[in-house]
């Protein structure tokens, strides 16, 4: 059994602890919490009790249940949801993804088109200008009420 010996010195406190030689065999056993009895002198003595660590072997049953049961519900009833739903989720994301790429797509198309008309309406827009400065009468021959305007 160990016995704490605290020393002052002015404002230092010191805690030590001390082993007590031969105390626990002289123990009383009414006094211990736990007791067994020695086969070879046949008297009772104050045993150590069970460690707060290791667990019982009836908790390691219970607990090795539980787990089996819970891994049993999830197998065959949580898992097959989530994964309906996760396919379901995925299912929804992937519509989504199509749909933008066909929107896309359409401008594109639509974006060409325009390009396309715009490219036209140039052409045409050009040739009438070429046009026009071929058929324009030189500044010379405007008549003099045309210029003073």
């Amino acid at each position: 059994m160990l016995t704490a010996v605290v020393t002052l010195k002015g404002a230092l406190v010191g805690v030590s602890f001390v082993a007590a030689e031969g105390d626990e065999e002289h123990e009383d056993p009414a006094k211990c919490e736990f007791t067994e009895v020695d086969e070879a002198t046949g008297e009772t003595v104050c045993a150590d009790g069970p460690s707060p660590i290791a667990p019982e072997p009836k908790e390691i049953a219970w607990g090795a249940g539980a787990f089996i049961v819970l891994a049993v519900a999830m197998r065959f009833f949580l898992f097959p949801r989530l994964k309906r739903g996760m396919d379901a989720r995925y299912g929804h994301i992937r519509e989504g993804h199509e749909q933008a790429d066909a929107v896309r797509a359409a401008a594109k198309s639509e974006v060409a088109e325009y390009e396309a008309a715009l490219a036209g309406v140039k052409a045409e827009a050009n040739e009438r200008v070429a046009s026009d400065i071929g058929s324009r009468r030189p500044i010379d021959s405007v008549p003099a009420s045309a210029a003073t305007r």
